[in-house]
């Protein structure tokens, strides 16, 4: 009886360390949801480009209630292109799941190695005299595994909103805007 128990303690911490060596069993759920800066409304058939390390992995769209869902391995580099080729300007986003010390990790007595991670989008039309080249280099969301934190922080400091304020209020010379 009392090897037996023993026997069985022993694989049971053998299963745990196995389960965070096992890298392809964490997964992470991002659920993305896209809507109208302006109107508040979600947006439906926005289309989200996903590469890996530069190469196309494929493209989701994003349903009535503006949702669109996309599940990511773990030790991998993602750039996502949001509303590539529509009226709304393009965003980028970058998930990097790099580096994640699965044994100090604040989720690491979680049962699961899936994640759920939400990530709202904003956007809005372009007018006529702003100039967004900018966001073509740099995005407005990028995750990545903070040591200390022991969590996924995003990177990107306010002033990527605050230049995307600023161009959006910018006055247009010449151009007469009529609201009806």
């Amino acid at each position: 009886m009392k090897k037996t128990s023993q026997l069985l303690i022993l694989l049971m911490i053998n299963f745990c360390l196995l389960g965070y060596s096992k890298t392809n069993d964490v997964l992470f759920n991002f659920s993305f949801r896209t809507f109208d800066q302006d109107s508040k409304q979600n947006l439906e058939n926005i289309k989200i480009d996903i590469y890996e390390k530069g190469n196309y992995v494929k493209t989701i769209l994003t349903a009535s209630d503006g949702m669109a869902y996309y599940r990511m391995k773990l030790d991998k580099e993602y750039e996502l292109i949001v509303n590539s080729g529509n009226s709304y300007i393009e965003k980028r986003i970058i998930v990097n799941t790099n580096n994640i010390d699965l044994s100090s990790w604040k989720y690491r007595n979680k049962t699961s190695f899936v994640y759920d991670y939400q990530i709202e989008i904003k956007l809005f039309k372009k007018e006529y005299c702003e100039d967004f080249k900018f966001l073509k280099n740099e995005p407005i969301i990028h995750l990545k595994y903070d040591q200390k934190k022991k969590d996924m922080v995003d990177l990107v400091s306010s002033y990527i909103t605050k230049k995307i304020d600023n161009e959006r209020k910018k006055r247009c010379d010449g151009i007469i805007r009529f609201q009806f």
